[in-house]
């Protein structure tokens, strides 16, 4: 009786529950504080989070971790603790400061059609999305449609062209990826940009975020995750560097889309699918 005692309170403390809490990141760079337990759920955390903004279609979205600049989603069921940072759960017990721990709340499933998409809010949280993508480099458009994609964003965020004469009312990466911009002519693609954006005068933000979004959605990578994979695992020691192994520091990225699984290769600035 004394040994089972001994044992029940040993197995409870290797499974200490703790009060804590976690930051959310939402697609518009605003963090959400949220008080949880230590064994609370992804699900848990992403239902108050979506409460608190008002979202009612809630099966687009899923929690992320970070990690070298990948998101992992995190399954509904599975326990926070699982992906946390060292010190998270129980940094008061040694006098320590909790190390913050970061969840982003991101489109796991994007909608084929704005038809599929009954509210306004998160119509506009699909926008930000596809933003992101774009200027991440995870959606990578053919280079007029950047151009064009930008045009619609200032017109979006903007409303119409301010005074012609002005050129510089935005930052330029903020609105093309890296890809997009020379750094030596900066100004003449802003000119350039600023030009394309008048075209669009008198066209309505929420007007201009769906246009946005229509012509991403008929991009070959719309809807798509990516993830860096290798051919063996790569040597902690020598990783990705010259004296690494080809066959196995040099990553290769695979893309789960909604047409399929197609793998890719990286280029300085830009993946191209490997025939």
């Amino acid at each position: 009786m004394n040994l089972t005692t001994s044992f029940l309170k040993k197995k409870m403390s290797l499974h200490r529950i703790e009060q804590t809490g976690v930051t959310v990141e939402l697609l518009n760079g605003k963090r959400i504080e949220v008080s949880c337990r230590s064994d609370a759920v992804a699900s848990e955390v992403a239902d108050v989070v979506m409460r608190h903004i008002n979202f009612n279609e809630n099966s687009f979205f899923g929690l992320t971790v970070l990690r070298d600049g990948e998101h992992f989603f995190l399954e509904d069921h599975q326990r926070l603790e699982k992906f946390a940072p060292a010190g998270w759960k129980n940094a008061h017990q040694h006098g320590s400061v909790r190390h913050p721990y970061v969840l982003h709340l991101r489109f796991r499933y994007y909608p084929a059609t704005i038809d599929f998409i009954k509210t306004d809010v998160v119509l506009h949280e699909l926008y930000l999305q596809l933003r992101r993508d774009v200027l991440e480099d995870r959606l990578q458009p053919p280079r007029d449609t950047v151009f064009e994609l930008a045009a619609l964003a200032l017109q979006a965020e903007f409303s119409d062209r301010p005074n012609p004469a002005i050129v510089d009312y935005f930052q330029l990466e903020h609105y093309l990826p890296r890809r997009s911009r020379d750094n030596n002519d900066e100004r003449r693609i802003m000119t350039v940009l600023s030009e394309l954006h008048s075209h669009y005068s008198g066209l309505k933000s929420r007007e201009a975020e769906m246009q946005y979004i229509m012509r991403c959605q008929r991009l070959a990578d719309y809807g798509g995750h990516f993830h860096r994979v290798y051919k063996s695992k790569p040597s902690s020691n020598l990783g990705n560097t010259p004296l690494g192994d080809p066959q196995t520091g040099t990553a290769q990225w695979i893309g789960i889309l909604p047409r399929g699984i197609v793998q890719y290769e990286e280029h300085r600035f830009h993946f191209s699918p490997l025939v």
